[in-house]
């Protein structure tokens, strides 16, 4: 995954009775598609709790920069049934005792330009005036260096410029942001000035 994943994608790992992806992906800093909460996966995950379909699925993978799906050779979680049935109708590419990982067709990327990403840091070449989706879910600490963030429809960050340049997207959380995002303000943004 190292070798093969690039920083523009993350991993879906079908969840595991004991959740061992959440704990050990994230531990080795490779981006997972989801986490340990399952309070947290509505409503951009409620597809995976429906009935799930090849299409379906491949078009989650794609809304979420997902490259590769890793599935463990063990009891998947309750949850995650369907899911791992579906996973191995995909390409696999990499197979041991323990895991297999499958390609997702036709990949899409966290957002066009993408250089770096962390927990709390993106890094994205904007090559165009325009706004750019980037598949990380939006909260009100993230902080542009340049242009403007926001929230899409799809509860998605949308970064907006002016002009090319590398922007610089970290999480902040300060006392100052933490109690203007408690008032209900919304970071503002005059694209003129930046």
């Amino acid at each position: 995954l190292r070798t093969h994943l690039g920083p523009g994608y993350r991993v879906e790992a079908v969840d595991t009775a004991t959740h061992w992806p959440a704990a050990y992906l994230a531990d080795a800093h490779i981006p997972i598609a989801r986490g340990w909460f399952r309070q947290d996966d509505f409503p951009t995950n409620a597809v995976l709790y429906g009935k799930l379909g090849v299409r379906s699925y491949v078009h989650w993978l794609h809304a979420l920069g997902v490259r590769y799906v890793v599935r463990a050779h063990a009891q998947p979680d309750y949850s995650a049934r369907a899911e791992a049935a579906i996973a191995k109708r995909l390409r696999a590419v990499y197979h041991s005792r323990e895991v297999t990982i499958y390609a997702v067709p036709h990949p899409q990327p966290i957002a066009r330009g993408l250089l770096a990403l962390s927990d709390e840091r993106i890094r994205i070449r904007v090559r165009h005036p325009g706004t750019i989706r980037i598949a990380v879910k939006y909260s009100p600490y993230w902080h542009a260096s340049k242009g403007c963030l926001s929230e899409g429809k799809d509860k998605m960050l949308r970064l907006r410029n002016l002009h090319p340049r590398v922007v610089t997207i970290v999480f902040d959380v300060s006392a100052g942001r933490a109690l203007r995002t408690l008032a209900g303000e919304r970071p503002d943004c005059d694209l003129r000035k930046r």
